[in-house]
């Protein structure tokens, strides 16, 4: 026999829900009530396609602000977090006890040269280099160890691990510590960001 599919109108409310996108329950009842809908207009949204704005908008600010949760813990286990962000030089510049006289140069081009963004003071006399490319690959903790000397890395770090991999790993986790502090503004980053891509 022909199997029918017969669609939206006939979801489950736990199926329909799930259509939102990959959120637990507890988000997906927060997208509900956000939303200002019920079940019954949800069905009528996504049977018929209808434009629900308020919608579309809620679900994006829970997925960006799930975002905006997981980087300092992407960060902090090596994965990408500055494919469409700068982060990572950003936050190293709020770390407390950052060297005034250091400026971060993010070079486009892969042999550093060509057009870059600078994170630090116009006058700072000493900068480190490093490639979008490599700052997508999270190696900005292991130039920073590289380049600053061990009285810079102990004002940073508090106490100065011994061997240059556990030196890297605890600068790596004072700047995801230091971003999860800052989720809020990684929200409103990432939102604005979202927006500049639409308009």
């Amino acid at each position: 026999p022909i199997r029918r599919n017969p669609g939206p109108r006939a979801w489950s409310d736990t199926r329909r829900l799930r259509e939102l996108g990959p959120f637990s329950p507890a988000q997906q009842q927060q997208i509900l009530a956000t939303s200002g809908l019920d079940h019954d207009t949800l069905r009528a949204v996504q049977t018929d396609n209808l434009v629900a704005p308020l919608l579309d908008d809620t679900v994006k600010r829970v997925r960006l602000n799930q975002q905006a949760a997981e980087i300092p813990e992407q960060l902090r286990t090596r994965k990408r977090v500055d494919q469409d962000t700068y982060w990572s030089p950003y936050i190293a510049r709020e770390l407390p006890g950052w060297p005034q006289d250091r400026a971060i140069l993010v070079y486009e081009n892969a042999d550093l040269s060509g057009d870059h963004l600078r994170f630090g003071e116009a006058d700072a006399t000493l900068t480190l280099s490093i490639s979008r490319d490599d700052l997508n690959l999270g190696k900005l903790p292991e130039r920073l160890v590289d380049n600053l000397d061990s009285t810079e890395l102990t004002t940073l770090l508090g106490t100065l691990p011994e061997g240059r991999t556990q030196q890297i790993d605890a600068l790596r986790n004072r700047l995801a510590d230091h971003l999860a502090q800052r989720q809020g503004s990684l929200f409103a980053y990432l939102y604005r960001h979202s927006e500049d891509l639409v308009s």
